[in-house]
């Protein structure tokens, strides 16, 4: 029966990326090409300096930006400016041109931008148009001007008074934009992050879609999102505060973009602005009630002119005392309309980033009073739920063979996979309501789930019914936090010192606590991270050295020399620092029969062929099987296999790229010791005994080895070192009384058990690892006469405890350089101080004899040698 193929390899990959690429590049060139937009019919068109910096009075430089203009009217009347908004143009003021034609000279604009201007400008904030306009203005007889602006039209016209306030006569604002607090969420930084993410998807979908400029007439376009994004908005209060000239506000009442909350704060803080509101009518007046603005205008400039209108400096001491109110924060209502869309999508497309983060943020906007909980819930609940049907749809449409291939498999590691798919066979479609709250599971679950043809109702059904109970929990809890610690004034950033680190450790404890806690599993899992915390035998290695770096750094200078231990053993490189090969030492050992047999692979064998060779060698051995193999350079037991058959060592062999040691197997228990010789008395001592204990479980005919690991006291410490090394055997369930050993090998880091051996200790067991230390004769030792080996630990087998204390039927199987560690410090009985002693004396000895070996002949290496050394063996 042939397989079907996967629709990821039907699919014809390559001949659609040429094409792309083709239509890509035909694309940008087609860009690069154009010109600027032919001057419209009936526009006078102004070369201007481009703005590079509109800070202050602002910065030009040597390009130009071209301004088209449309003049109309009674050119004796009151000159108009009309400002259209963001997205917009000069048409948008069409509908209004014949109610104020008769009386007026109106100037109608294209923002460089928009429309047919110039689209390419280093600045696209409304202060840099107001930049623009001020210098056309320089150039013609308009002034003063009567400033009609429309939504971000407003804020320009802002700007244009305060650079050239002779050059304004009034303002006039139309659904316009202003005060900070009432857009959005009400805070400049978080805004600008909401914008920042709207420019960040548009730029890419402008760079990467070949559209010919044909995106550049949609509403949403770059110059859109660069405009908000730029736009420093919290200018604007300041603005409006001191703004002299007589002031018209129009606005609807159910306006979507700007909400009437915000006109009326600008009718509060301009005390001579005159507010007309439109009932039931939204953001585009202009075209919606042409005739009634255009009458408010007429009315205003009229009064304007002959000087009725009222200014800041006539203005009612009752209206001035109104607008020196600070601004209550806590009255900010919750967003509505477009903004609430707005938000929402944005909330929404950044799950696809971070799903908790963002439920995180979502809840924190709902203590601040700018989103309610249903709202937000609902922003998040479908932003994770499209997301997760689109990790669906691309498991399904790639197939399972692709996932494991790049660029999917650096998202998706193959143990995740295969734990995720043992997971769907046994457990079914259930278990992807169970992923979503198993921490590392929910990508390769859902990725799968389509890979198997998963019945997209189920899940949908599961995974839709886990996000609803998960969503509003996040948030919920994010709202609680939110409000118990948000200032009284409202000020978010007031105190962010209380603030962000609580909700950076609210989202740590939901992703390391809460998440794990949902499950028994999950709660196990937490008992071993505690003891992982509590028991210094598992601590992170920063932690266990970290005290030492000091203590090194004093011995660097006490010996004058930052790296003597690099001459501590001349026959080893670095002295066993980092990189050191475990081939080259073995072979210094020579024919010692006290060395297993092994044999060295190089890296450039293919894998049939170190095949070959292994079972060639396997030949001369007394018993084949098992055999060991390990990377010819490697620490803590990383890369090591204990291999029982042909099929697992073939398996084992798969790993390309580097060399491979493959050692006899030896029975009987493994011990390390720590040894150190006096070069200058020739005198050995032992530092350090280990006897080490490979941890077992005992079946029950109940649980599964993983379910037994968890509810082992200690192996539940090491339980994904323990997962890892059992692959498909974790949910085996093994017989009753059944023994399961753990972990092959002797590693402390793989879940071996170390104890303290120090009671085994004897003058036969230090003449035996003396009598070793000067037979290892490795080609470096060189012409300076010291040989042997002088400080480094032997993991090696004996018969017995009473052997090894004896000194016979000692089998070496690794010796290891300075960098082996005292290892019987992992005994539990000992705590975080005593390693730490025992590790300073182990580097106090290293630092001696390699500076005496440096005086007497031995060649060492630099510090930043070794570093090197050990960066290219990391």
């Amino acid at each position: 029966m042939t397989t079907p193929r996967s629709p990821w390899r039907l699919f014809p990959w390559r001949s659609a990326l040429a094409l792309w690429l083709v239509l890509l590049v035909a694309s940008g060139v087609w860009r690069m090409r154009q010109g600027p937009e032919p001057i419209p019919e009936g526009a006078t068109r102004f070369e201007l300096a481009a703005v590079t910096n509109s800070e202050g009075s602002g910065s030009v430089g040597k390009s130009k930006v071209a301004l088209d203009v449309w003049e109309s009217g009674l050119a004796s009347g009151p000159t108009l400016l009309l400002l259209h908004g963001s997205p917009g143009h000069h048409g948008n003021f069409d509908a209004m041109l014949p109610h104020l034609e008769e009386a007026h000279r109106l100037l109608a604009v294209d923002l460089p931008g928009f429309g047919v201007s110039s689209k390419k400008l280093p600045d696209y904030s409304p202060r840099a148009h107001a930049l623009y306009l001020a210098d056309w203005l320089r150039s013609t007889d308009a002034a003063p001007l009567h400033v009609v602006g429309h939504s971000m039209g407003g804020a320009v016209a802002l700007h244009l008074q305060d650079i050239a306030p002779e050059s304004v006569a009034s303002i006039t604002f139309i659904s316009s934009l202003g005060v900070q607090e009432l857009e959005l969420l009400g805070d400049p930084t978080l805004n600008k992050a909401l914008h920042g993410v709207l420019l960040s998807f548009v730029s890419c979908v402008d760079y990467v879609v070949p559209h010919f400029g044909k995106l550049h007439s949609f509403p949403i376009n770059v110059a859109h999102a660069r405009n908000f994004f730029d736009d420093r908005q919290s200018e604007l209060r300041p603005l409006l505060e001191k703004v002299p000239v007589p002031f018209l506000i129009l606005h609807g009442t159910l306006d979507l973009q700007v909400p009437v909350d915000a006109a009326r704060e600008h009718g509060r803080i301009v005390p001579q602005a005159v507010l007309h509101e439109f009932p039931a009518r939204g953001h585009f007046i202009p075209w919606q009630e042409p005739e009634r603005c255009a009458a408010f205008i007429q009315e205003f400039v009229s009064a304007a002119e002959n000087g009725s209108a009222m200014d800041r400096a006539h203005a009612t001491q009752k209206r001035l005392a109104a607008s020196q109110i600070p601004f209550d924060p806590t009255s900010i209502p919750e967003v509505e309309g477009m903004a609430l869309f707005t938000l929402m999508f944005l909330l929404a497309l950044a799950t696809l980033i971070s799903e908790d983060l963002t439920c995180l943020l979502a809840g924190w906007l709902v203590s601040l009073g700018r989103l309610s909980f249903p709202h937000a819930s609902l922003a998040c609940f479908l932003g994770i739920l499209v997301g997760d049907l689109m990790l669906y749809l691309l498991g399904r449409f790639a197939g399972r063979p692709a996932l494991r291939r790049r660029p999917l498999s650096w998202f998706v590691k193959p143990e995740s996979l295969d734990k995720a798919s043992h997971w769907m066979q046994t457990r079914g479609a259930r278990v992807i309501f169970l992923s979503r709250f198993t921490p590392g599971l929910r990508l390769p679950m859902y990725l799968l789930a389509g890979a198997l043809h998963t019945r997209i109702l189920s899940f949908t059904a599961y995974f839709a019914l886990a996000c609803a109970i998960w969503t509003p929990i996040l948030v919920g809890l994010s709202a609680y936090f939110g409000r118990h610690l948000m200032p009284e004034n409202g000020d978010i950033w007031a105190s962010p010192w209380k603030v962000v680190p609580v909700f950076i450790g609210l989202w740590i404890v939901i992703r390391k606590l809460l998440l794990p806690a949902c499950t028994w599993r999950g709660r196990r899992r937490l008992v071993g991270s505690f003891l992982r915390l509590r028991s210094f035998e598992f601590w992170h290695p920063v932690a266990i050295y970290g005290p030492i770096v000091p203590y090194m750094l004093w011995l660097s200078l006490r010996h004058r020399c930052l790296a003597p231990f690099s001459a501590t053993n001349p026959g080893i490189l670095g002295s066993g620092f980092a990189g050191e090969s475990k081939g080259d030492i073995l072979d210094g050992f020579g024919d010692d029969p006290r060395i297993p047999k092994y044999l060295r692979l190089q890296a450039s064998l293919a894998p049939q062929v170190a095949m070959e060779q292994v079972l060639i060698w396997q030949a001369g051995l007394a018993s084949p099987w098992p055999i060991a193999i390990k990377p010819d350079i490697g620490e803590r037991g990383k890369g090591v296999f204990i291999v029982r058959t042909k099929d697992e060592l073939q398996a084992a062999l798969q790993s390309p790229g580097a060399p491979w040691i493959v050692q006899e197997f030896m029975t009987g228990p493994e011990f390390g010791v720590l040894f150190k010789r006096d070069p200058s008395t020739g005198q050995g001592e032992i530092l350090s005994i280990t006897t080490k204990h490979l941890p077992s479980v005992t079946g029950d005919g109940v649980h599964a080895i993983g379910d037994l690991v968890y509810l082992d006291s200690r192996a539940i410490a090491m339980a994904d070192a323990h997962e890892q090394d059992l692959g498909n055997r974790w949910t085996e369930v093994p017989t009753r009384g059944e023994e399961v050993r753990l972990v092959d090998v002797g590693t402390h880091s793989r879940g071996a058990v170390f104890l303290d051996g120090q009671h085994l200790n004897s003058p036969a067991l230090l003449h035996a690892i003396d009598d070793l230390s000067r037979a290892f004769l490795p080609k470096m030792s060189g012409e300076h006469g010291l040989q042997g080996m002088y400080l480094g630990r032997y993991d090696l087998k004996a018969p017995s405890e009473r052997a090894l204390s004896e000194g016979r039927d000692l089998v070496v199987i690794e010796l290891n350089g300075i960098t082996s560690e005292p290892t019987h410090i992992y005994d539990p009985i000992h705590g975080p101080f005593y390693g730490w002693r025992a590790l300073a004396n182990q580097w106090k000895h290293a630092y001696a004899i390699g500076a005496h070996n440096l005086q007497h002949g031995a060649q060492g290496m630099g510090l930043w040698a070794l570093l090197r050394l050990w960066r290219k063996h990391a």
